[in-house]
């Protein structure tokens, strides 16, 4: 009797996977939803009474009181040596049409780190000078670029247009690390084969969650040489890594409202036998109360890697219980009803949940 309540749970199981799988949906809602949070920033000067845009860039909300962090440089004129004297933020309105201009700040009242090419900037009036004080901006989650290795995917939204044209993503994959001069010293840039041109820098390069990983900033020719003859055969991006913004957001006072924000929950699985990582395992977040005998969507789902680990996907809902099945050939599939809990407070995005154990099939 419970090889065949087993073997009727195994198909129940199969069944849930099959759209659960077959669905790649997730990733690029996560994409889609980072949009908004992206803004184009406009360098301007006062030029005989009047108000000139010289210069533009972009940038990410990442406060819901407006912060917006971007590129030191899109704010400076280096041949001046001087901050220019007000910024415009144009923010999203839609994948196919041109940001919309909303508000205006000084440069010099923001936070400023020109060592790191990096800065934090509000509004402060809006376009009929009146004092603004932005509410309810969408703030892009912030990520963590520490455990990034080469050969991982990222993407990068911006407004390469210089000042106009609609939002841009480009796909790419991290190639490794650099120094801020070249070479591998420091962890200063990531390097990748995304999109990156002038208008980007500033910008959002997030993960596949649509979490901010890192600041688009600039770009190095790639050049072959050959006697007295140099050519260039490519680009490589490079991305400050979001943690290198924390000084900067800190003394900024960015606070990002993460009370309400979902939780990614991450864990392995291996066998209860010698221990072994189980790479290929199937694990889902199935609603509190789950049975065997039950048929529900899965709420979250993923496969393991070569080291055992996952990561649910997408994100889960704070204050809430799921039950977690698990399965991989060769062992015995297990099902935890409420075994997963994740609390309503807290101000993590990333829970690391356990080692989940599966008991290898006797033949």
């Amino acid at each position: 009797m419970k090889r065949v309540v087993l073997l009727a749970w195994l198909g129940a199981l199969a069944a849930l996977l099959g759209p659960a799988l077959a669905a790649d949906t997730g990733r690029q809602e996560s994409i889609s939803l980072s949009l908004p949070s992206v803004v184009m920033v406009l360098a301007v000067d006062a030029r005989g009474g009047e108000l000139e845009a010289v210069a533009a860039g972009s940038g990410t909300i990442v406060s819901t009181d407006g912060a917006v962090l971007t590129n030191h440089h899109v704010l400076y004129d280096a041949r001046e040596a001087r901050l220019y004297d007000l910024f415009l933020i144009a923010r999203y309105r839609g994948a196919d049409r041109d940001p919309e201009v909303t508000c205006a700040g000084v440069p010099g009242h923001g936070e400023l780190r020109p060592d790191v090419d990096l800065a934090v900037i509000r509004c402060e009036e809006d376009l009929g000078g009146q004092p603004l004080w932005p509410e309810n901006w969408p703030a892009l989650p912030l990520g963590d670029s520490q455990g990034i290795v080469p050969g991982e995917q990222l993407w990068v939204l911006g407004y390469p247009g210089a000042g106009a044209g609609s939002i841009q993503v480009s796909a790419g994959l991290v190639s490794g690390w650099t120094g801020e001069q070249g070479g591998t010293s420091s962890r200063a840039f990531m390097r990748t084969d995304a999109l990156i041109t002038g208008g980007n820098s500033g910008g959002a390069a997030v993960d596949r969650h649509g979490r901010l990983i890192g600041v688009p900033t600039a770009f190095r020719v790639i050049t072959a040489e050959r006697g007295a003859e140099v050519t260039a055969i490519g680009k490589v991006g490079l991305i400050r890594p979001i943690e290198a913004t924390t000084e900067l957001m800190g003394a900024a006072h960015v606070v990002q409202d993460d009370k309400k924000s979902d939780v990614l929950v991450t864990g392995t699985v291996s066998s209860n036998g010698n221990g072994r990582p189980i790479a290929g395992a199937f694990v889902l977040a199935l609603p509190a109360g789950y049975g065997p005998r039950d048929t529900a969507r899965p709420i979250a789902w993923s496969t393991t890697d070569a080291s055992g680990s996952f990561t649910l996907e997408p994100p889960l809902p704070r204050g809430q219980r799921y039950t977690v099945a698990v399965a991989a050939s060769g062992f015995v599939p297990a099902l935890e009803t409420d075994a997963l809990v994740l609390p309503d407070e807290g101000h993590h995005r990333q829970l690391r949940w356990r080692d989940v154990r599966l008991v290898p099939q006797s033949h």
